[in-house]
């Protein structure tokens, strides 16, 4: 860690959903000077940061996340600690969706996002929405124009491919309290992942389609728990939606 001003890295201010999972409320990239700010914000709320990057060189920093920040809050510098060893790249989280109505295939727009699990104090975790890195695909079309391959896809579904760049770290986790940011060392281990994708009928602005319009698994190709690793491709587990009317 350099305390050098970070530019283009990626701010995520989120808040939980009734399931209690961090959701992207906005979005901003870092100026020249490394700094960001979100405005105008709703009166009395409570947000948790999460920023990432990818230097130049290609270099990619661990996610820092900091939570229970209230809005208008001065943060200060949020430390981004580069991620060590060779090779030090980001990670690529990459698979299929499919759609089926019935025995047909069928046409739905997916945003499809990358969930990592931080700890808060007392021992009670939450799932992070993690900001995207550059080369990433997350918003996707299943339609006609991408059938399936003839093996390993439900017979007759449209399917079409996603691409998720992300820290091959587990995040730099900060309490924001009295005034002040207190960190955490980031967890040991193997760096764990989950894919959300939320389907949608296309040109709607949202309408759901499918008999379940969400989906998330945490299992690679081969049923293992989704775990990834720096400058390398790992493959998750086919999400398959049904009943997209």
């Amino acid at each position: 860690m350099t305390s050098q001003p970070i530019a283009g890295a990626t701010v995520a201010l989120e808040n939980a959903d009734k399931s209690g999972t961090d959701r992207i409320f906005m979005e901003a990239l870092t100026d020249s000077g490394g700094h960001f700010s979100f405005c105008p914000l709703p009166m009395g709320a409570v947000f948790d940061v999460a920023v990432d990057a990818v230097s130049s060189t290609g270099t990619a920093y661990n996610a820092t996340v900091v939570v229970n920040v209230p809005g208008g809050t001065d943060v200060g510098t949020l430390p981004l600690v580069a991620e060590i060893g060779t090779p030090n790249g980001p990670a690529t989280i990459q698979g299929i969706v499919t759609a089926l109505n019935e025995t047909v295939g069928a046409n739905i727009d997916v945003s499809t996002s990358a969930l990592q699990s931080v700890s808060l104090s007392g021992g009670a975790t939450r799932p992070v929405t993690i900001p995207l890195l550059p080369g990433s695909t997350s918003n996707i079309a299943v339609q006609s124009a991408t059938p399936c391959p003839a093996t390993g896809s439900p017979l007759g579904a449209f399917c079409a491919q996603y691409t998720l760049v992300v820290p091959a770290s587990n995040p730099n986790v900060g309490s924001f309290s009295a005034g002040k940011i207190t960190f955490s060392p980031p967890a040991k281990g193997n760096v764990l992942y989950s894919v959300e994708a939320d389907a949608t009928k296309p040109m709607s602005g949202g309408m759901t389609i499918c008999s379940q319009s969400s989906l998330t698994t945490n299992l690679d190709t081969n049923g293992i728990t989704l775990k990834v690793t720096a400058a390398a491709t790992t493959t998750v587990k086919e999400i398959d939606f049904t009943g997209c009317s």
